[in-house]
């Protein structure tokens, strides 16, 4: 009852902080607001539906309330306030409820493989890491080395331009898990030195490649390492939720006050940039779609280039370019959406089963590896699969297969 309660808190407060601060500050880019009483009551009915339909303990409940809270409750808020379709609702609640129910009744068999010992498992990934760092520096990385965050766009294009095509796949595949598993594993077997080497390669490949992510991966696993370990996450999540909703709140507040420039950046960043901003891509999808010839993942290498391309942009770009006039902006969404520009209704569903396939993978080898192994280094991966990510590039791309089969072959031992 008290997780219930927190979602609703979590819907008032952002209903708040989009109809006071975020449409007055950023209409113009979008986030128009047409309040429909109806639409909220809508939601509220939703919030409830999905919180019936949630798991109520273990890995996939961790999921459900990240779901929840992430992606459902600010697309919610708005489609309440900001005038949204009927069918960007109802795609998205479907397949939520879809993922919900077959990842809590659902199950997936453990797959017997070989095994290797825990130790030859971690330095393995730490022998991947330090031949990835050697490769950089031997193609002129070091020419690029900066540690000062202020300057990463000053470095990026021309650290990525010297490395070879591959390290586009190789480098989010090293950041995104290959590392932070080797830190989990680091944290969890309290090995220090392993620790200390895991962090400074955090820190060096952040140095070589100009992206922030890896300087922050360390600290987000270490956070949900230590909060798995000792409180019921699942019910954590959502009053976390509710806390960074306040801070939000009062961080718009305070800058629409004092006026002084110091203030507002959290707002704007968490808020408006991670909550609502996902929303507003998702519904242009959708929109578009709508009304125009799907893409049956011409554009994909799954197609094995049987089909011909029906657009000459992908996705994102597509949209980007519709809608803001600029092929180079990439308008990156979720498997909802992204499911949704590739078959309508049809492609979403697909997306939402494949997904739910993952989460029971991951749940399976959770319980045989250690839960919070698993979530704390799947949390990159699945909050990329809900905000931000076409689920075949996810898989492809951004190795989320690799990670599955690194998580399959991780050897089990008292954790």
């Amino acid at each position: 009852m008290i997780k219930m309660m927190n979602y609703y808190i979590y819907f008032i407060v952002l209903c708040i902080i989009y109809s006071s601060f975020v449409s007055p500050l950023y209409g113009y880019a979008g986030f128009k607001l047409d309040i429909d009483y109806l639409k909220v009551l809508i939601s509220l009915l939703t919030i409830f539906l999905l919180f019936l339909a949630s798991k109520k303990t273990g890995l996939i409940a961790v999921y459900h309330s990240l779901f929840i809270c992430v992606y459902l409750v600010p697309l919610l808020v708005f489609f309440s306030f900001a005038g949204r379709s009927y069918e960007y609702f109802s795609v998205n609640a479907v397949c939520a409820l879809l993922v919900f129910l077959i990842t809590r009744y659902g199950n997936i068999k453990e797959i017997k493989t070989f095994t290797v010992s825990r130790k030859m498992y971690m330095y393995t990934l730490s022998l991947i890491v330090l031949v990835y760092l050697l490769l950089i520096v031997r193609y002129g990385g070091l020419r690029y080395l900066n540690f000062d965050i202020s300057k990463v766009y000053d470095f990026r294009r021309e650290a990525a331009e010297i490395l070879p095509s591959s390290f586009a796949y190789l480098s989010p595949w090293i950041a995104k898990f290959i590392l932070p598993i080797t830190f989990v594993l680091a944290i969890v077997t309290k090995n220090r030195t392993l620790l200390l080497y895991s962090f400074t390669c955090s820190i060096l490949i952040f140095a070589l490649t100009a992206h922030k992510a890896p300087l922050f991966y360390p600290v987000v696993i270490a956070i949900n390492v230590y909060l798995y370990s000792r409180y019921k996450y699942d019910k954590l999540i959502p009053a976390l939720f509710v806390v960074i909703a306040i801070i939000g709140l009062m961080d718009f507040y305070l800058n629409s006050v004092l006026e002084s420039g110091s203030w507002g950046w959290f707002g704007s960043l968490f808020i408006r940039r991670t909550l609502f901003v996902p929303s507003l891509m998702n519904d242009y999808f959708v929109s578009y779609f709508s009304e125009n010839a799907f893409y049956i993942w011409s554009n994909s290498s799954i197609s094995l280039g049987i089909l011909d391309r029906i657009y000459a942009l992908n996705p994102p770009n597509l949209i980007g370019e519709y809608y803001f006039g600029d092929s180079n902006m990439s308008a990156n969404v979720g498997w909802v959406a992204s499911g949704y520009a590739h078959a309508g209704w049809i492609g979403s569903i697909i997306y939402s089963v494949a997904l739910s396939c993952v989460m029971l993978l991951l749940k399976t080898y959770g319980e045989k590896v250690g839960e919070k192994i698993v979530f704390a280094t799947s949390f990159p991966l699945i909050f990329s699969l809900i905000l931000s990510s076409d689920f075949v590039t996810a898989l492809l791309t951004h190795g989320l297969a690799f990670y599955v089969l690194l998580i399959i072959f991780m050897p089990k031992e008292n954790i």
